[in-house]
């Protein structure tokens, strides 16, 4: 009977450090996959909610999300429109861990400069914010190029005409940390 309790224990001990073993390859595999997860999947998990940011040149900034392209989110903070480089973003609050791929693969090539020509196709006025909180430009996207923009500038006030703009301003893509427009949702 003794050999019976003996090996009742040892089988429970073997059985313990299985489970545990197991419970670690989990968790390996777990930690392993979050590793391949890009921030762009984590934040389109979250289209249609709202998220809380801070965001170099504007700071703290509450946006509905709703599109979030390969290194860019466009949505609303308010009622204006914003398109944030994904690079500019600083923080985000309460980001959960769930993630959503980007099955399409037209959408998994729009950068960054097609939502700027769908702007400048909508004629938007936009205001182009830098990292040290400067506004670079206002007006209408005249032209988006590979990796700039030229702005039509306007006035405040007035109805914006790319022909009749006060000055041709370009702007490299690498200064923009923000694109506001007034005009609503950016995509």
């Amino acid at each position: 009977m003794r050999w019976d309790a003996l090996f009742a224990d040892l089988e429970a001990q073997w059985e313990a450090g299985a489970a545990e073993e197991r419970d670690r390859e989990i968790a390996e595999a777990v930690r392993a996959e979050r590793a391949t997860v890009p921030f762009a999947d984590r934040l389109r998990a979250q289209r249609g909610a709202r998220v809380s940011m801070i965001v170099a040149g504007a700071g703290s900034m509450v946006v509905d999300v709703d599109t979030v392209g390969e290194d860019w989110l466009a949505g609303a903070e308010g009622h204006v429109g914003v398109l944030v480089p994904l690079e500019a973003v600083l923080a985000v609050d309460g980001l959960p861990r769930r993630a959503q791929e980007e099955t399409s693969p037209t959408r998994r090539r729009l950068r960054m400069t097609s939502a700027l020509r769908a702007l400048g196709r909508d004629r938007a006025v936009v205001s182009l914010l830098s990292a040290q909180a400067d506004v670079l430009a206002t007006g209408l996207l005249a032209a988006v190029g590979r990796d700039h923009v030229d702005v039509a500038r306007t006035r405040p006030g007035e109805t914006p005409r790319a022909r009749e703009g006060h000055g041709l301003r370009t702007v490299p893509l690498s200064a923009i940390t923000l694109v506001r427009s007034e005009d609503g949702p950016v995509m």
